[in-house]
């Protein structure tokens, strides 16, 4: 043993070392601005539909301080407004655009920021991020399906500032965005339907927002480091981003049909994830339906069920992506379907890590099917290519035809791309 230690190596130890640490005196300041919409500046289901932000200036933007904030008021001479969850119900769509490119286009917002940052995140993030959102956290009893968090009702006549971050790929880069140098930037939201935003079985749509910004941090760096990018673009050298991103597709399932079996075409370089959610058909009860917050599971259950008695779920599904198959055998279990989840937001080896989720929760209405298509699950650019028009098939059998009956299916793809900033250009490569 001594003989292999010996051939280790000694490194000091940080208690033993008295180097300071490295400084960043290149960033000469940091400011915290507001950016606000150009043409309305007040939206509603019923009205303005769209909001653009245009980001121009000097000086390079924090994209993890980026936040919405806005009035939301409640102009009904009687009725309350309650929101089906946080501010991100309120909006369908997301774009952005850098230097003219549209870089991401967001799609099925409110569901997709309901499934990545309220279901598949960590309960104690979520409580956090619910003070934001001016949300209510409730401790869940043993029996209940999960930690309820509700948001608060705002009566008539009355309003609330609410505030969230865009659930931007750009924001998680960990880089800092030219804003000069790559020609400016436009975030755009789309509001979505009313009966997409209030929760289940409110009637209020009678809201506007008001008084929006986006507020942000933008750092100034001295002239020298300055001059350095930009004597890089002009040598046509590119500024390269990574990031994650994800597109949202969705299908309408025939009624009182047993099976599942959809086929969708989507291209990209590099896929890491598929998420697969569903809502109950229309005519159900709405707690079932509501295209942002309903995530029903689809499983047709046996066994009694009777108070502490188990009931197994018989679902089976694959997904296969041209000529392979994921898995290589149909999962058909509540916790092999659950262990594939934990793998796709590559989480299958941190342990104290954890999702938002309950057993109680996921076999009711918290229900994700995730398909892990990583080779090593976190690692950069090792996705599944998907270029050469390999048709992406998902097949479901053992499917409920009572009120749990899937009526649409939504297929969220994760995926990577890099961003290519050059003197005068902005290109996408995904």
């Amino acid at each position: 043993m001594d003989l292999v230690i010996s051939g280790g190596e000694d490194a000091l130890l940080k208690s033993l070392d008295f180097k300071l640490p490295p400084s960043s005196s290149y960033v000469q300041q940091r400011r915290l601005v507001s950016y606000y919409p150009s043409g309305a500046s007040t939206f509603s289901p019923n009205g303005v539909r769209v909001c653009r932000f245009n980001i121009v200036g000097d000086g390079w933007l924090d994209p993890a301080s980026l936040r919405v904030y806005f009035k939301l008021a409640n102009n009904h001479a009687t009725d309350r407004v309650s929101l089906a969850g946080g501010p991100h119900v309120l909006f369908s769509r997301l774009r952005l655009f850098i230097g003219g490119t549209l870089v991401e286009d967001l799609d099925y917002y409110g569901r997709s920021h309901e499934l990545l940052r309220r279901i598949l995140m960590p309960p104690e993030w979520v409580k956090n991020d619910s003070i934001e959102s001016l949300q209510v956290y409730q401790e869940g009893a043993p029996g209940t399906a999960q930690p309820e968090i509700t948001q608060e009702e705002i009566t008539a006549g009355n309003y609330a500032m609410l505030n969230f971050a865009p659930l931007l790929g750009v924001m998680a880069c960990g880089k800092y965005l030219p804003i000069r140098l790559s020609g400016g930037m436009q975030l755009e939201l789309t509001l979505a339907d009313g009966a997409d935003a209030i929760s289940v079985g409110g009637t209020n749509t009678t809201y506007e927002l008001q008084q929006m910004s986006l507020r942000c941090a933008i750092s100034k760096l001295d002239s020298a480091l300055e001059s350095s990018f930009s004597s890089l673009m002009m040598q046509n050298k590119a500024l390269t981003l990574k990031i994650n991103t994800f597109h949202t597709q969705s299908q309408a399932l025939p009624a009182a049909s047993a099976e599942v079996n959809v086929s969708m075409v989507r291209a990209f370089s590099r896929l890491n994830a598929l998420f697969v959610s569903f809502t109950a058909h229309n005519g159900q009860a709405a707690a079932l339906t509501h295209q942002a917050v309903s995530f029903i599971n689809p499983a047709v259950f046996v066994g009694d069920g009777a108070g502490a008695y188990h009931q197994e779920s018989t679902l089976e599904w694959d997904a296969q992506i041209g000529s392979l198959k994921y898995p290589e055998s149909p999962a058909t279990s509540i916790p092999e379907t659950f262990s594939l989840l934990r793998q796709a937001v590559a989480i299958h080896d941190e342990s104290i890590r954890t999702l938002n989720i309950t057993p109680q929760s996921y076999s009711g209405t918290n229900f994700v099917i995730g398909v892990p298509l990583q080779n090593v699950p976190g690692g950069a650019f090792t996705g599944l290519n998907t270029r050469s028009g390999d048709l992406l098939t998902f097949r479901a059998k053992n499917v409920a035809q009572t009120a749990y009956n899937p009526g649409r299916i939504f297929v969220s793809m994760i995926s990577e791309q890099l961003i290519e900033i050059r003197e005068g250009s902005v290109a996408v490569l995904d």
